[in-house]
């Protein structure tokens, strides 16, 4: 009569399949935030723009009333320079001001062309991770299940020939 094999852990099957089922539970969870915080990015991106489209507009308005008043006090004095140094300052930072929204504007307006590229080159992977997850993971489970519970089987038979 042959020899029964020796079946010693049987638990470390169950500790692998624990293990998987961890990686699986935590893949999902993070392919879950990284979703989360794509749409945060772009909600993140169109608030940004329209705030610096609404600075734009600000920073033209004061642009124009910096200008409105250099010209008005220019033509109080008739075209003398007297005090005009004030107004020509506050111009020139509207000036600046302004240039560096319209910046701003260009910048984020590149980012959200940028982005739909940027989602689309993360999306295949993790759609094949996804899949991984749910197809591969979910088989090799059910299959550590069903050796698992073959071993215990076999493990219950062979005690009880031996009893016998």
């Amino acid at each position: 009569m042959s020899q029964p094999a020796q079946i010693h852990e049987i638990d470390q099957v169950h500790k692998l399949r624990e293990a998987l089922a961890r990686l699986k539970q935590q893949a999902d969870g993070a392919l879950g935030s990284a979703q989360a915080e794509i749409q945060r990015r772009v909600q993140a991106l169109d608030e940004r723009l329209a705030h610096w489209q609404a600075e734009v507009r600000r920073q033209a308005d004061e642009v124009q009333r910096a200008r409105h008043d250099l010209g008005f006090h220019r033509s109080l004095y008739e075209g003398q320079h007297v005090g005009e140094t004030e107004l020509q300052v506050r111009l020139k930072k509207a000036q600046q001001r302004l240039r560096e929204a319209e910046e701003k504007v260009k910048s984020t307006q590149r980012w959200q062309r940028l982005l739909p590229q940027a989602i689309q080159d993360y999306a295949g992977p993790a759609r094949a991770l996804s899949g991984f997850l749910d197809t591969e993971l979910r088989k090799a489970l059910a299959v550590l299940d069903s050796k698992a519970a073959a071993l215990e089987a076999y493990v219950a038979l062979t005690l009880g020939d031996q009893e016998k």
